[in-house]
């Protein structure tokens, strides 16, 4: 059941995030934010390596997942072994080794879906913000920031916490907490800034795992 679970959780982290009331907005959090959000905007493109933890006390849960990412504009690619996800900029492609099954739909980017291509602007609509106390990530100080959503903003996760690195804006960790209280860790390293990378490396290649079952959700 847990391993069904995990296998499932990155499709599930970049789909969806309850509402709650916060004070106001953090000023102090809002400049951090918006220098990082200027940073990744400013890049043509990145890839990095990822670490996925997931944790749940009270389902024994905890995993620890390793894999890469690359993004370029609204474009992305994530190889996290059994799982992977492509998006063109028209399709999202995910691959599920546990079932061996390709899932094909649209890509909606106005549908406030958190994505990584997408995750240092998420902030600027539907959400509250306030900085915490500084810690050291990937041993580096950072910045450590909290979105709570806002009212009217439903979703699966209520809360999200942002490890900005400081003086370059970095985003070093993101992590999100759903209803059942399972902690989703993302933590970004070996980060290469504006590498040049194929538009053929978001293109999902269905020919590539045989004998997957194909749910194309597009026709």
């Amino acid at each position: 059941m847990l391993k069904s679970l995990t296998q499932r959780t990155l499709v599930l982290v970049f789909l969806s995030l309850t509402t709650t009331n916060w004070a106001q907005q953090d000023p102090e959090a809002r400049k951090v934010l918006d220098a990082m959000s200027n940073k990744y905007q400013g890049l043509s493109s990145f890839s990095a390596d990822l670490v996925q933890v997931l944790s749940n006390s009270s389902q024994g849960l905890n995993e620890r997942i390793s894999g890469q990412i690359a993004v370029s504009g609204n474009k992305y690619w994530l190889d996290m072994g059994s799982q992977e996800m492509a998006n063109d900029g028209e399709k999202v492609y995910v691959y599920l080794e546990e079932v061996n099954e390709i899932t094909i739909d649209f890509f909606y980017p106005e549908d406030g879906s958190i994505n990584p291509s997408e995750i240092y602007n998420i902030y600027k609509s539907g959400y509250k913000y306030t900085k915490l106390a500084d810690e050291t990530v990937n041993g580096k100080s950072c910045h450590i920031i909290d979105l709570i959503p806002e009212a009217g903003n439903s979703s699966t996760f209520y809360r999200i916490r942002l490890a900005v690195e400081k003086g370059n804006y970095q985003l070093q960790r993101y992590e999100m907490w759903d209803r059942a209280n399972t902690v989703y860790s993302f933590l970004l390293t070996n980060y290469k800034m504006n590498v040049s990378i194929p538009d053929t490396q978001f293109v999902f290649n269905t020919s590539s795992h045989p004998g997957a079952e194909i749910v194309d959700l597009t026709n």
